[in-house]
């Protein structure tokens, strides 16, 4: 007669090496790649079985297939996104979000001086759409042979006001940068800035993204040639963010 614990100890090890058999197994795994952040589909997503130099990429739509043991892990990678590892434990299906790895924000800092006479002056600066751009101006810069009631500031001088104190300027000034009814803007006065698309008002303070290519500054001075009579400087401090979410 056998012992009952006998036999349920033999049943046990039975389980045991039938689910061992089994695990080892290789099966078909399938799924799809997505990024956490909006759920879109990641391509060329690499999956790689872990301990082994075999792998697949993702398609177009993030869907992949490969060929695993049941014990065995997955190691999802892309270059911007962090590497993930997930166990089979016997699933045909794994699907996954890929969280993207935060990059630390770099900032990059230069001063400009920027005399009245000078009519653009380069910064130094090549932009990328993905940065933040903040400008801290100050200084004063004259006009009309320095004569005090044309005295700005970076901000800008009132178009009415300069209209009705000028006039004889303005009937040769046009209107560089268009849109406002500030002289920083139109006609004389105000700190300028251009990028590889054209022309935009910065001002006293300004904070901008979006913008690409080589950055200079200017004064919005008529016809953006700068002026030998003009007298005074702006003081420009420019602050790049780079990177970072």
């Amino acid at each position: 007669m056998h012992h009952p614990q006998i036999r349920i100890g033999a049943l046990l090890l039975l389980a045991c090496v039938l689910w061992l058999h089994a695990s080892g197994q290789a099966i078909v795994i399938t799924g799809q790649v997505t990024s956490a952040n909006d759920g879109s589909p990641l391509p060329r997503v690499k999956v790689e079985i872990k301990g082994t130099n075999q792998s697949v990429t993702t398609d177009p739509k993030g869907h992949y297939q490969i060929r695993a043991a049941g014990n065995a892990s997955l190691i999802f990678s892309l270059p911007g996104m962090k590497t993930t590892e997930m166990a089979v434990r016997n699933r045909n299906v794994i699907n996954i979000a890929m969280e993207p790895v935060e990059m630390e924000a770099r900032v990059e800092q230069v001063i400009v001086k920027l005399p009245g006479n000078v009519a653009w002056k380069s910064t130094g600066l090549v932009l990328r759409a993905s940065d933040r751009v903040e400008f801290k101006a100050t200084g004063e810069v004259c006009f009309s042979n320095g004569h005090p009631d044309s005295c700005v500031s970076p901000a800008g001088y009132p178009r009415e006001h300069y209209w009705n104190d000028f006039p004889g300027d303005w009937e040769y000034c046009g209107d560089p940068v268009v849109g406002e009814e500030f002289g920083g803007v139109e006609g004389h006065a105000g700190l300028i800035a251009k990028d590889r698309n054209g022309l935009f008002f910065v001002g006293k303070d300004g904070v901008f993204t979006g913008k690409t290519g080589s950055l200079e500054i200017g004064i919005n001075d008529c016809s953006l040639t700068g002026d030998y009579y003009n007298t005074g400087e702006f003081t420009v401090v420019i602050k790049v963010v780079r990177g970072g979410k």
